[in-house]
């Protein structure tokens, strides 16, 4: 039986030459919070303590599941459903910031037009036209024809509007986005079906040479196959 001495030293012949063990190295540190106080008198006072998987409050995982709704903000971070070519302009430098990515880390599909409402309705059906015209962020000062599309912005996430009927430019806020009345708003149903009328192999967007996005692969923040096995099944 060897010694704990004789141990040690076969480890240490292991060693690669000029190996020097980290005199900080430490394994990670368990913080704790204070839960509540468990006893107080006049010399001292305990304190119950909890590990931040015992805080009340706090979930696991901290991203909510979900088997048919996505949880990603429309146009937003994850779902990236936004043109950065020429006909849908360049998304905003702010945009990427709020996401944790840097401009030059992710390319953009060349063209995220306008879609559906959101029960999924056809904006191109419901007005009658076969193509969308981009007419850039929205002025009361221009006018606008039955089909073409414009956006505004709030938050860094671009909101688009499609043209129901001819509407005059006038400074009457009556005609301004977002009125159901003169404008659809093109807005995602959050759902499967949604997201395959963008993303999709039938999909509207133009992916272009990007090799951050594929047609057909389905930007979807939920969980499809979280799915509840059904209780009284015999």
């Amino acid at each position: 039986i060897s010694s704990p001495d004789s141990q040690r030293g076969i480890y240490a012949s292991n060693f690669p030459e000029e190996y020097e063990p980290d005199p900080y190295a430490e394994l990670p540190r368990d913080v704790f919070f204070v839960e509540r106080k468990a006893s107080e008198d006049k010399n001292s006072i305990n304190y119950e303590l909890s590990s931040s998987l015992d805080v009340e409050g706090v979930k696991l995982p901290r991203r909510v599941v979900t088997a048919s709704k996505c949880g990603f903000t429309y146009r937003g971070c994850g779902c990236f459903y936004e043109g950065d070519g020429n006909s849908a302009q360049s998304l905003a430098d702010h945009v990427y910031k709020k996401c944790g990515i840097r401009r030059t880390d992710l390319t953009l599909p060349e063209d995220a037009p306008p879609v559906a409402t959101i029960n999924d309705q056809n904006i191109k059906d419901m007005i009658g036209v076969s193509e969308f015209v981009f007419k850039g962020r929205y002025s009361s000062k221009a006018f606008y024809e039955s089909g073409d599309y414009i956006y505004m912005e709030k938050n860094g996430i671009r909101y688009y509007f499609v043209a129901k009927v001819d509407i005059p430019a006038t400074e009457n806020t009556e005609y301004s986005p977002p009125n159901p009345d003169f404008w659809i708003a093109d807005l995602c149903s959050k759902t499967l079906q949604g997201c395959r009328k963008r993303w999709g192999t039938q999909g509207s967007v133009v992916i272009g040479e990007s090799e951050d996005f594929k047609k057909g692969e389905l930007q979807f923040g939920g969980f499809p196959n979280a799915t509840k096995l059904e209780q009284n099944a015999r």
